[in-house]
């Protein structure tokens, strides 16, 4: 006798719901995180860290996920997530959704925060290493490995 569980989920709507779960937690954090660094006018890349844990938190909640995909999705998500947040540190919230709205902005934005976190400063390669350590905490705490 064989006894199904229904309320079981398969590995495509596990992912899905970790997408799901983990492109919300990214969006909020970076609109949090960029809302916070613009309202205090200071640098804060050390909150990276902390926004590539949650949302490889959440991921791992939601999803459930063994394998390298979930990982990688911890990954792009956090960088996604840096992004919005230095996008509205750079523009404000209000320029944010501007470029949001406007697609042909939005690779003229992806150069200028480029230029930005690649000039040889060394708050800049401060920032750059708390950014890159930030996806690592996304990559390694969204699987179960």
């Amino acid at each position: 006798m064989k006894i199904y569980n229904v309320d079981a989920l398969n590995r495509n709507s596990r992912f899905l719901r970790a997408l799901g779960a983990g492109l919300a937690a990214a969006v909020v954090l970076g609109l949090a995180c960029g809302s916070l660094i613009s309202a205090l006018h200071v640098e804060a890349a050390i909150l990276y860290i902390a926004v590539g844990w949650a949302v490889g938190e959440a991921i791992k909640k939601a999803g459930h996920g063994v394998g390298t995909k979930f990982c990688v999705l911890g990954a792009v998500l956090t960088l996604i997530s840096i992004m919005i947040s230095d996008t509205i540190m750079f523009t404000g919230v209000r320029g944010f959704f501007q470029i949001l709205v406007h697609p042909s902005m939005w690779m003229s934005m992806i150069r200028t925060l480029l230029a930005m976190n690649l000039s040889l400063s060394i708050s800049r390669i401060l920032g750059l290493l708390f950014r890159i350590c930030g996806v690592y905490y996304g990559y390694s705490n969204s699987g179960i490995i």
